[in-house]
């Protein structure tokens, strides 16, 4: 099931990747908008499942954390912060 779900992930990024940002660096445009924060946000929290992210979306999150700076890198770091808490807790 895990697996299956997994791979159901790919179609809808790639939605977002190909359709909604269509060539453009984030959704809105040339500006990240709110539906850009959240979908990074969505593509932080894959890594709690060790998710891997296509190249684009790497470089996607990287360009929203280098363009809006801490006001990203602060919450991201919060999640970032859980996910290695809540990984170290299924290893323990």
């Amino acid at each position: 099931a895990q697996k299956a779900a997994m791979a159901a992930i790919a179609e809808p990024l790639e939605v977002f990747h190909s359709f909604f940002r269509d060539g453009k660096p984030f959704i809105g445009g040339k500006h990240p908008s709110i539906a850009d924060i959240r979908l990074a946000a969505t593509l932080e929290f894959l890594a709690v499942v060790d998710y891997a992210l296509p190249k684009w979306a790497k470089d996607y999150v990287a360009a929203i954390e280098k363009t809006l700076g801490k006001a990203y890198s602060e919450p991201a770091g919060d999640v970032r912060g859980y996910i290695a808490h809540v990984k170290s807790q299924a290893k323990a």
